[in-house]
C-alpha cells in the first residue's frame, strides 16, 4: 500500500476546504482562505473543485494532485530519495 493510501488515518483532510468565501471576485482574499491548493494561475485548478466539504477526503486530494501534475506536465519522481538539491546555473530565475 502507498503512503497516499495509508494517510491521513481518517482518510480525511484536516486543513479546511474553504469553498465559500465571500470573495467572488478577489483571487487574491480567495487564496487567503484556500489552505489546500498548489498556487497556479489556471482557477481550475482548486481543491474546491474536487471537494465541497470543509475537511476534504484525503482522495480527492491524492486526484487532485495527481491531475495537478498532469496538467502542467510536471516531472515528478515518485518513491526517489533526494540527496542534494542544487541550481542549474543555466535556468536562472
Amino acid at each position: 500500500m502507498c503512503n497516499a493510501q495509508k494517510f491521513t488515518r481518517h482518510r480525511q483532510m484536516i486543513s479546511i476546504n474553504k469553498v465559500y468565501t465571500g470573495y467572488d471576485d478577489n483571487r487574491e482574499a480567495q487564496l487567503r482562505y484556500d489552505w489546500n491548493s498548489l498556487l497556479c494561475d489556471d482557477d481550475e485548478m482548486k481543491v474546491s473543485r474536487y471537494s465541497r466539504q470543509y475537511f476534504p477526503d484525503a482522495s480527492d486530494y491524492v486526484k487532485y494532485l495527481q491531475d495537478f501534475a498532469k496538467r502542467f506536465e510536471l516531472n515528478i519522481k515518485y518513491q526517489t530519495r533526494a540527496i542534494s538539491v542544487k541550481r542549474d546555473s543555466n535556468q536562472g530565475i
